[in-house]
């Protein structure tokens, strides 16, 4: 029989877990209140542009979590799309398999 899933599930629930403690520690960062809560960062582009930028900590964290989370969420339902369309290609090669069987018996 084909096996129409080409991802390691363990792995994806391994890169989940991860994804969701990574998110839980930016939340806490977000939501902790910090002395100096500001950092600054030049962005360096292309044709020799650069922008120098100062952010929240807190409000970097905070958006940080927010776009693992919506990523998260995307994961898992393209995972559980994934694994319905699987099991559907894998009845359909039973079923496949079962009318050849026939076709065979009535030939023979």
């Amino acid at each position: 029989m084909t096996t129409y899933t080409t991802f390691s599930l363990e792995s994806n629930e391994l890169l989940l877990a991860i994804s969701e403690d990574a998110a839980y520690q930016l939340r806490q960062l977000a939501d902790s209140q910090l002395e100096d809560d500001a950092f600054s960062m030049t962005s360096h582009y292309g044709k020799g542009i650069q922008i120098s930028a100062t952010h929240s900590i807190t409000e970097v964290a905070s958006s940080a979590s927010v776009a693992i989370e919506t990523l998260l969420d995307e994961l898992r339902k393209t995972q559980e799309q994934v694994i319905r369309q699987a099991a559907r290609l894998e009845e359909m090669d039973y079923l496949l398999g079962l009318k050849s069987r026939d076709e065979f018996l009535k030939v023979g």
